[in-house]
């Protein structure tokens, strides 16, 4: 979901004006589940490298972390069956980040963040067994590197046309759908 002056927001950063950008749209908009996955990403990409790189002086990590878990909470019980949010919900739920950006009670139903994000892939590619952005977040969990690699290497030119605005959360997973797996064997 691309965002006009988002990146300008990031850029500058200016991380907590781009949440309460994001969250607004979301609010005039709540039927939109590409906002509410743009919101999510958005808290959980700043909460993942808040220890790291992000001016946290200007920020307030309770105010983000309140939000992101509006957000999932809201997705789970209205988009429970739309593939876009189940498959960008359930990485960011499964990611190692949600190992402590999620508590007990992030989720509405009560299960672990990493369980519930496996079942959100799993059923959004149930859902669309066609799409390879699920397909390739899935099999990133799994083994099968050579399946992935193949999958990926189909689809590059389709991935780096859906990765194209210039944000952080879209780089991410631009970098995440295009890097290759890691053979285990």
């Amino acid at each position: 979901c691309s965002i006009d002056g988002l990146y300008q927001l990031e850029k500058c950063e200016k991380w907590n004006d781009a949440v309460s950008y994001l969250y607004h749209a979301w609010q005039e908009q709540k039927d939109r589940s590409n906002l509410l996955v743009r919101l999510i990403g958005e808290c959980w990409y700043i909460l993942s490298l808040w220890n790291c790189c992000m001016p946290t002086e200007t920020m307030s990590c309770d105010r983000i972390k309140e939000i992101l878990y509006e957000g999932i909470s809201y997705g789970q019980t209205h988009f429970s069956e739309d593939s876009h949010y189940l498959c960008f919900a359930g990485y960011m739920l499964a990611a190692p980040p949600a190992w402590y950006l999620f508590d007990a009670h992030a989720l509405p139903n009560g299960i672990a963040p990493a369980d519930e994000g496996m079942r959100m892939l799993r059923l959004s590619v149930q859902l669309e067994p066609d799409n390879p952005v699920s397909r390739l977040l899935l099999l990133g969990y799994s083994d099968d590197s050579e399946a992935y690699n193949a999958l990926q290497q189909k689809y590059r030119a389709y991935i780096e046309q859906l990765c194209c605005d210039e944000t952080a959360l879209t780089q991410y997973f631009k970098y995440i759908l295009l890097a290759p797996a890691i053979s285990t064997a």
